[in-house]
């Protein structure tokens, strides 16, 4: 509904009232890309978001492990006592496992729906503590020590690649910037960009152009670890 109401009524209401056609293809293009932006956002705050709390967690499942308590249980007390988003994916972990399904099924839909590395590989090692044995409490232990590590590596990568990153975030988007100024001051400007077979054809070549030359500058900057 936000998608059409964004992409398609609000550009054909500014038709209407006699915007510039190339105003309203402006406005299509900002329409459809808002809410699909909008969504990618939120749900890269909420992952990144899982991730640091992933620490506390670990050491909230070491604590009631080291009391006897179930894995089952330890992660509803990780659901109880901590805030969205964890608490939330633990509990469903929780409720799935005592509606009647496996653990190994219920951690593999967590790691699915995560795609978080720290988060998949305790799960990992609770699936293999289940089937060889040990000290579980001291394995998410040792898992937490690492993944502290990592945050600050992380950390410490993220401070030295900001200015590249911006630098291409910059640079990416100055073309579209440019673009929408002209649209609203000076239409007549661009119209050859939509109303010429050559125009479009230049349009597309150098939007392919704006997107390779983004994905090459985010994958240099972007340092897996």
């Amino acid at each position: 509904m936000i998608w059409i109401l964004t992409g398609a009524v609000i550009p054909a209401i500014a038709l209407f009232l006699g915007a510039p056609l190339t105003v309203c293809i402006a406005l299509v293009l900002v329409g459809v890309a808002a809410p699909i932006s909008w969504v990618i956002l939120k749900r890269n705050k909420r992952l990144t978001l899982l991730g640091k709390q992933l620490s506390d967690a670990l050491g909230i499942l070491c604590s009631a492990l080291r009391v006897g308590q179930s894995v089952q249980t330890a992660m509803k007390n990780v659901a109880e006592e901590m805030e969205e988003p964890i608490s939330r994916e633990f509990m469903r972990v929780y409720r799935e496992t005592q509606y009647g399904m496996t653990l190994e099924a219920s951690l593999g839909g967590l790691v699915k729906r995560t795609k978080n590395p720290d988060l998949e590989l305790m799960c990992s090692a609770i699936l293999i503590q289940r089937q060889i044995g040990g000290n579980l409490a001291q394995i998410l232990q040792n898992i937490s020590d690492t993944i502290n590590q990592r945050i600050q590596m992380r950390g410490e990568v993220k401070t030295l690649t900001s200015a590249g990153r911006m630098s291409g975030y910059i640079i990416g988007a100055l073309p579209l910037f440019i673009i929408l100024i002209l649209m609203f001051i000076n239409p007549s400007y661009i119209d050859m960009f939509f109303t010429t077979q050559s125009g479009r054809i230049m349009l597309i070549i150098s939007a392919v152009l704006e997107v390779i030359g983004f994905l090459f500058v985010r994958k240099i900057v972007n340092i897996k670890m």
